[in-house]
């Protein structure tokens, strides 16, 4: 039984300093299935389904740091760098396409300041299921597949997405990732919106996360 999360800033057209807005990731791993893709690394997974990716020193580590937060029980991960270096995409894109390849039951919920973000990365996840389904192992259940919440075939895994402040009543998680709680730095360094954001993570989020 694991709880881990993860956090990371990211870029929506909205000039912004590195500290503003972190991502945060929280998870709890579930029981360790027999099979487990070759690929050990998220980064890894991503160039192998496509070659466009590009590595750093920075990704390397932060991709080391997913590995290591999703390996070790109840722990949190918090990423926090200046825009447009990509750590969005690995974290909110590859990170939760690796995990449930590694741990297919893994429950993922993604949260963002708005709830079409959320929805995006929850799209690029799904799809690569959908694309690539025989090198990742698992399909997209047929009946349970819209872009907000959709679930591997055969399991209970999947991903769910909502805006911060968005209902996750009776949305279980075992990993967590919240992008870009906030808009921008305005709202960032607003007493108001920090409040509404913590009420948020304490009152409605934190209760989400499946014990252990």
């Amino acid at each position: 039984e694991r709880r881990t999360p993860a956090h990371t800033n990211h870029h929506h057209g909205t000039e912004r300093r590195h500290h503003d807005c972190p991502l945060h990731l929280g998870t709890r791993s579930t029981e360790v299935r027999a099979h487990r893709p070759r690929i050990r690394l998220p980064l890894d997974l991503a160039q192998a389904l496509d070659p466009r990716v590009l590595r750093s020193p920075d990704l390397d580590l932060i991709n080391t740091k997913l590995v290591e937060a999703f390996n070790t029980p109840d722990s949190r991960l918090i990423i926090s760098m200046p825009p447009q270096r990509g750590k969005s995409e690995l974290c909110s894109h590859w990170f939760p396409v690796w995990a449930l390849t590694q741990r297919p039951e893994t429950r993922i919920t993604l949260a963002s300041y708005q709830a079409n973000i959320a929805r995006t990365f929850g799209r690029k996840v799904r799809d690569e299921f959908v694309d690539h389904g025989d090198i990742l192992g698992h399909q997209v259940r047929s009946d349970v597949s819209s872009q907000n919440e959709w679930l591997l075939a055969g399991t209970n895994g999947g991903m769910f997405t909502a805006g911060v402040g968005g209902s996750l009543t009776s949305k279980p998680s075992d990993l967590m990732i919240i992008d870009d709680p906030v808009k921008g730095h305005a709202e960032a360094n607003s007493p108001t919106y920090q409040e509404k954001t913590w009420s948020c993570w304490t009152g409605t989020a934190l209760s989400r996360l499946a014990t252990g």
